[in-house]
Formats: structure tokens, C-alpha cells, sequence
């Protein structure tokens, strides 16, 4: 039996703070056949000098891009791995996760793609919390990403077939692949620690909450006019742009655009009523209430206090 190439692209832009440690988290993998991508955007900061340190074993491609989704197509494009994946900057894969993929899409050669649990870090590095996304659900992924994509793995095959990442998205490209898989392939849920997400306040997660929101809405939406929708999962419509319209107004929150917030929560209750009583729809819409001075205050309180129980994948944005 052949061992397959696994290929990991980090895309970067002037990430020199974290980015040996994402590197080394990939090349301390226990798998041999195991290729890294360094995508450079163009960085002026101290970023080469790190990819520098590892030349032997990394493939560095720098040249502009318009943005994440462009990138990690322009590392995909250089690898030869037979499966694929990537990680942000600040982020790292588990020791022993990129075996455990490989076995597991060796041992159920019908699935595309798979991904696993993945544990959320702070800027020291210290898990805060762990995401536990649970099987694969072709309906729910419809309209809420509830899989962390640095702990995803893909056929290359599968990727190629559904058209690569698009670039015009630049926060929820994943949740428009998994839309896709659920449609023209398949995912499967490996329950294992692949991965490591950090927060900070310098991400992009941060940075684009109003965009994220607005491209879940293009994607959800233009996901049902894809005529190779399964009849099973077009039935799933109104709850999945009722997800959409929530997660943009969970978005709009972040933003502290209260009154669009309130808006894109009317809609998705307008699309799928029963989330009225969503504890996500209550919590949000509640809090809005409240105007921005007190959430605000809130917020602050809530950094200072360490998460209860891991986190539940119904209310994780990963790109928000």
C-alpha cells in the first residue's frame, strides 16, 4: 500500500508572532510523506526570515493574493499531496493528527473529507475551551458551520470536483466547501483533538464580523440553486436560511451594529419560527436590548472568567 502525501498550506501576511509555532506544529507530525506550503502574501515584517529557518523542509511560495481564499488556492496549486489542509498562522495542528487522518481516510476510502475535534487557545497558548463538532450532519452544515477548518482534512480529488475554494469569499470559504461536500460528496467526523484554534483580538475573526455574516446569507442562499441538490436536503430550506439570517445577526452583535442585528434575527425567526426559543436567538436578541455601553462592560467581565464546559458546536462561529 502506497503512503499518501498529506499537503498543509499556512497562509500568511506579516504573521511573524505565531508562526514558528504553527510551522513546528506541523513539521513535529510523526508521518512521513508530509508536505508544508508557506503562502506569502507579500509580508514586510520578520515573517521570511522565520519560513527562512526551515527552508529545508518548507515550500515557501510568496506572490500577491486578494486574499485568504486566493492564497490557499495558490498553495493547493503547488502541492502534490493526495489529501489537504490548512491552518492560519496562529494556529497548529495536534501531535499525531495527520496520521490519524491518514488512517482514517485509508480505512474508509468512500469519505471525501474528515474532520475532528479542535481545542481553542489564547495568545499564551493555553486551551480555553475545546470544539466538539459531533458527526456529520448534511442538513445542519446547510445553514451553520459547525466544523473548525484548520482540524479538516480533503481529498484532493473531492476539492477539484466542487471547484477549489471560492475567492471571492474572504471569511466563510469553509462553510461554502462543506456546503458543497454535503451536496457532490461526503464528510465524516474523527472525535480526536486535530488541531488548535487560537483567539486573539488581532484576528480576522475580529476584524470582519459584518462581511462574515453577509457572505453565510450568499452562500446558504445560493447553495439552494444548485440544481444537484439532493431533494432530502432542499426540504431543509427554511431552517437553513433561518440559521443563515441568526448567524448574521449574531455577527451583527459582535459588531455592536445593534440595530442590523435585531434585523437579520427577525429574518431568520421570519424563515424558521421554532428559533424564536433558540437560545442563541434569546441570548443575542436579549443582549442588543441592552444598548452598547453596558454590553460593553459585560464583555469585559465575561474575558476575566474561564469557560464553563466546552464549547457547543450549535454556537461557535468560527469565522466571527
Amino acid at each position: 500500500m502506497t503512503t499518501p502525501i498529506v499537503s498543509i498550506v499556512i497562509p500568511v501576511l506579516n504573521s511573524e508572532r505565531w508562526l514558528d509555532a504553527a510551522i513546528v506544529s506541523v513539521l513535529q507530525q510523526d508521518y512521513p510523506a508530509l508536505e508544508l506550503i508557506v503562502k506569502d502574501g507579500g509580508s514586510t515584517d520578520g515573517t521570511p526570515a522565520i519560513v527562512q529557518r526551515y527552508a529545508d523542509r518548507v515550500v515557501w511560495v510568496s506572490q500577491p493574493d486578494t486574499g485568504i481564499s486566493h492564497a490557499l488556492n495558490q498553495g493547493f496549486a503547488q502541492s502534490s499531496g493526495e489529501i489537504l489542509g490548512w491552518i492560519g498562522s496562529d494556529d497548529g495542528l495536534t501531535p499525531g493528527a495527520v496520521r490519524a487522518v491518514v488512517d482514517f481516510l485509508t480505512t474508509y476510502p468512500e469519505i471525501g473529507a474528515v474532520y475532528g475535534d479542535c481545542a481553542v487557545i489564547d495568545t499564551t497558548g493555553r486551551t480555553v475551551d475545546v470544539i466538539r463538532p459531533g458527526p456529520f450532519d448534511r442538513q445542519r452544515i446547510l445553514g451553520w458551520n459547525y466544523i473548525a477548518d484548520p482540524a479538516t482534512f480533503v481529498r484532493r480529488a473531492l476539492l477539484a470536483r466542487v471547484g477549489w475554494l471560492d475567492e471571492s469569499l474572504r471569511n466563510v470559504m469553509d462553510h461554502d466547501l462543506w456546503i458543497k461536500f454535503a451536496i457532490h460528496g461526503s464528510m465524516a467526523y474523527l472525535p480526536q483533538t486535530l488541531a488548535r484554534f487560537r483567539v486573539h483580538t488581532a484576528s480576522t475573526t475580529n476584524r470582519h464580523v459584518r462581511r462574515a455574516g453577509e457572505e453565510t446569507i450568499r452562500v446558504v442562499t445560493r447553495a439552494f440553486a444548485d440544481p444537484a441538490m439532493p431533494t432530502e436536503l432542499r426540504a431543509a430550506q427554511a431552517r437553513a436560511l433561518g440559521e443563515a439570517y441568526l448567524r448574521a445577526g449574531m455577527c451583527y452583535y459582535a459588531a455592536q451594529d445593534l440595530g442590523q442585528a435585531r434585523t437579520y434575527l427577525w429574518q431568520a425567526v421570519r424563515f424558521a419560527p421554532h428559533l424564536a426559543v433558540d437560545s442563541r436567538f434569546v441570548r443575542t436578541f436579549g443582549m442588543s436590548l441592552l444598548g452598547r455601553p453596558l454590553i460593553t462592560r459585560l464583555r469585559r467581565l465575561r474575558r476575566t472568567l474561564p469557560p464553563a464546559h466546552p464549547t457547543d458546536s450549535s454556537t461557535w462561529q468560527p469565522h466571527v
